[in-house]
């Protein structure tokens, strides 16, 4: 598909609020329409629209998903075209709001909390309709404004999921990467999302990292000390793509999962917090088999409580 558009783009740009590998996200002016819009550049060798918008136009209109606005295209003085996405504007990131309370040395309120997670999976049940998986869910890709509406965004890593298996096992941010894609599974869906939102909801509840590896390794380590070793076919299935696997199966046996202690003193400062905790281990089954969807978690009590 070829971009087109029938008049020219009037946009003041004003600072840079993000960046990376594929570019930089401007806050903008938008002169015709008179509000502030996210404007995402991307350099193109062609004229092809990229697969992040043609994903955002699959799920225009979807709950809690950032919605595109428009898109242009423009030249460097170098001659290399320039892909513009014009998002809605967002006043913060979640990891904004994480940075805020932790420099206040105060936690989010336990209503903001459900409020904010209730709507982190009314998204992933938005993607989950569409079969597209975010697979880069951290809390840098989720925006709220200052009335508390969330959108999930960022979907450069996103696709629309190959039920082939011909996905890559290296996405996700590594404190948020479900252990089948460390283990470097390539058959994949929404539930490698439902674990990043599950680390996202216990970050939220204490502010601390949940799973902080030194590396993919480590990170593998910290799961199952906290989580538990699984059945012994459980694990055969888990690290069918290693080689040497019994070997590696071998470490990372007889680890007990954290008794309901652990996690009630953990989230002690939450009144009532078992609902939450129930719904948090339901979404950190490190079997993916066995992890709760989207769909299910919506209808969780800890939401309806």
């Amino acid at each position: 598909m070829n971009i087109q558009y029938s008049f020219l783009p009037n946009y003041q740009f004003q600072r840079i609020i993000g960046h990376g590998t594929f570019g930089y996200v401007f806050e903008a002016y938008d002169r015709t329409n008179d509000k502030k819009v996210a404007i995402k550049r991307i350099q193109k060798i062609s004229k092809q629209l990229s697969r992040e918008y043609e994903i955002l136009l699959l799920l225009k209109g979807s709950p809690n998903i950032i919605q595109i606005e428009d898109i242009y295209l423009s030249q460097t003085d170098e001659g290399i075209n320039v892909q513009n996405i014009i998002f809605e504007y967002k006043d913060f990131s979640l990891e904004n709001i994480l940075a805020q309370a932790i420099r206040n040395r105060q936690f989010l309120q336990p209503n903001q909390i459900k409020s904010l997670m209730r709507q982190i999976i009314i998204g992933l049940c938005s993607l989950s309709a569409k079969d597209v998986v975010h697979r880069d869910l951290k809390p840098e890709n989720i925006l709220v404004d200052k009335d508390g509406n969330l959108v999930l965004c960022d979907f450069g890593s996103a696709k629309v999921i190959d039920q082939r298996g011909m996905n890559t096992s290296y996405v996700v941010s590594q404190y948020y990467r479900a252990p089948e894609l460390i283990l470097s599974h390539t058959n994949y869906g929404a539930e490698i999302d439902i674990w990043a939102a599950g680390c996202i909801f216990s970050e939220m509840m204490d502010l601390k990292v949940l799973f902080e590896g030194k590396n993919e390794g480590d990170q593998l380590y910290c799961i199952f000390q906290t989580l538990g070793s699984l059945k012994d076919i459980e694990m055969i299935y888990l690290f069918q793509h290693q080689s040497y696997n019994q070997e590696i199966q071998k470490r990372f046996k007889g680890y007990e999962q954290k008794d309901m202690k652990f996690w009630l003193n953990k989230f002690s400062h939450i009144p009532n917090n078992e609902l939450a905790i129930d719904l948090l281990l339901k979404m950190l089954q490190i079997n993916p088999r066995r992890r709760i969807t989207a769909k299910e978690a919506l209808q969780h009590p800890y939401f309806q409580a």
